[in-house]
């Protein structure tokens, strides 16, 4: 079973391997295949390298943006073992395919040959703010930049697609999945009142609850002000962390409790 050392390996390999890379520009995301012991690293200007774990040597790299370098901005990738490729994300909508490389073993040592395919799957219109697949990787959830909110199977073909209720257009947004994969967290700047607020949706993009404080007696449930679009579940499925500012500014950290 993998522990946390071999994390703390896989940073030390990429901070040695990728130190030409990190000089000239920033990672913006990075997938984990450790079937064939693999981190596939995702800057934000579309370069896209495969690393090996065992001993860090770069294996394939290319580049989404080579005939228009630095024209989209690349923010996310996954590793889909339904699809096995790799799935890339840029924040102007395209979604590309990157078919994975079939013999690592063999392959190693003799350069970087072209044994990678890439295919765009497609393009969300008015770009992408903000995207988080599924615990199971089975569904992507998209907050595009018409202010929709969208939820597609990995084969590309179901999609639900609903419209954000009264969020600042181009805000900054966050999603986050509960563990079992059942309920979507998406935070959104609502323009009525300038508050950031988290909303559950079910899988049907139903709203099943909107984040408020404890009531206190007698009186009703508060909006919570001064939330920040960051979120990450607890593993048992209860809390919500978010990032919250508290008056004067200073950064901190509110927990919602889920009530099933």
């Amino acid at each position: 079973m993998r522990n946390l050392s071999t994390f703390q390996d896989i940073l030390r390999l990429l901070d040695d391997g990728l130190k030409e890379e990190l000089e000239q520009k920033s990672i913006s995301d990075l997938t984990l295949d450790f079937g064939s012991d693999l981190v596939v690293v995702l800057f934000s200007d579309g370069s896209l390298i495969f690393f090996s774990i065992v001993d860090g040597f770069k294996l394939c790299d290319f580049n989404f943006n080579r005939e228009n370098l630095g024209e989209a901005v690349w923010f996310s990738v996954q590793y889909v073992g339904e699809l096995r490729a790799i799935i890339a994300i840029s924040k102007s909508g395209e979604i590309n395919e990157i078919s994975c490389i079939s013999d690592y073993e063999n392959n190693l040592h003799r350069g970087l040959p072209k044994v990678y395919t890439c295919e765009e799957v497609g393009v969300v219109d008015g770009g992408i703010e903000s995207a988080s697949w599924s615990p199971d990787v089975g569904t992507l959830a998209i907050i595009s930049g018409n202010n929709t909110l969208m939820l597609m199977k990995s084969n590309w073909e179901d999609v639900t697609e609903i419209m954000l209720p009264n969020r600042v257009p181009n805000s900054t947004c966050s999603l986050a999945w509960i563990g079992d994969g059942t309920l979507l967290a998406v935070m959104t700047l609502d323009a009525s009142d300038k508050i950031y607020r988290v909303r559950l949706y079910s899988r049907l993009l139903e709203v099943e609850n909107i984040a408020r404080k404890v009531p206190k007696s007698g009186q009703d449930a508060g909006l919570i002000v001064g939330l920040e679009p960051c979120m990450a579940w607890s593993p048992n499925c209860t809390i919500l962390a978010c990032a919250f500012r508290k008056p004067p500014g200073a950064m901190h950290v509110c927990f919602l409790i889920h009530i099933p």
